[in-house]
């Protein structure tokens, strides 16, 4: 089971210029001067009258021609990624809920549908089943969210049943924002689930990966190749009792947990997806 646990912001280098910030896969493409027709209008250009007419990526995927965006996400995998980002964050930044003077309003129940929600965005702009979301409670306040991805056993290895989906700790709190994640920011309660919706995409990419049949289903294989390796020796998070008898050790060990593929990209994930909502 993956694990969000409070982490500590990294500092970022404001002295070298910004990247150029592109909104849609054909802004980047004429960009680079690339005349060719693989954006998402010169793809929309050879749809047939019958497929209906051709709005966004989604209606592309929905389209005949679906095939042929596949191709050109898969052969720039790194662009395609921006875009679905963007796409998901336009869409919900058009939903009342998020919006911090709504949200405050909202019981525990409505905010979990709200997250629920946002998952759905997430799954169409991602072609990725949504996990089911679960709010539960856990006195360690540091114990922020989890994934699972199957079934779950005791400490002796008996079957107990299954934990696939997205758990998010009711009391969880982030220390560097004093509130609890439930509470009156929007950003802490959608950070959490994005990045565990994030976990639930690296598992379903590198299952994809791992098995022939599926590969034309994975959205970049080097990533994909990456997730699967560190899933089969991920480092989980040192327990909190190990924090009072040996500090050393656990920083050491929460070092090794945050530093590992699956855990950078996911905080990369949610932040961007914040960053993109909220400015």
């Amino acid at each position: 089971m993956m694990e969000i646990n409070e982490r500590k912001s990294e500092e970022k280098d404001t002295s070298s210029s910004p990247e150029k910030s592109y909104f849609s896969i054909d802004e980047m493409r004429a960009e680079k001067g690339d005349k060719k027709k693989e954006g998402v209008n010169d793809l929309r250009e050879g749809i047939d009258d019958k497929a209906g007419k051709i709005e966004s990526i989604d209606d592309i995927r929905r389209s005949s021609e679906n095939s042929a965006l596949r191709k050109w996400e898969k052969a720039n995998p790194e662009i395609a990624e921006i875009a679905r980002l963007n796409t998901s964050s336009e869409q919900i930044k058009k939903m009342e809920w998020t919006q911090p003077e709504k949200w405050r309003t909202l019981d525990e129940t409505q905010k979990r549908v709200a997250l629920d929600r946002i998952g759905e965005v997430l799954m169409r702009s991602y072609d990725h089943p949504k996990p089911s979301l679960f709010v539960e409670e856990n006195k360690d306040k540091k114990a922020i969210g989890s994934y699972g991805d199957g079934y779950k056993s005791d400490s002796s290895g008996n079957l107990i049943g299954a934990d696939y989906g997205i758990e998010l700790n009711r009391e969880g709190e982030l220390k560097r924002a004093h509130e609890k994640i439930f509470g009156k920011d929007p950003k802490l309660a959608l950070g959490a689930y994005a990045h565990e919706f994030r976990h639930s995409y690296q598992y379903e990419q590198a299952s994809r990966y791992e098995k022939p049949q599926f590969a034309s289903l994975v959205d970049n294989p080097e990533k994909a190749r990456e997730w699967s390796e560190n899933i089969k020796t991920y480092n989980e998070a040192p327990p909190k009792e190990l924090l009072d008898k040996d500090p050393d050790e656990y920083r050491k060990r929460f070092d090794k947990y945050a530093n590992q593929p699956v855990e950078k990209d996911a905080n990369n994930f949610a932040d961007e997806l914040i960053k993109r909502i909220y400015g």
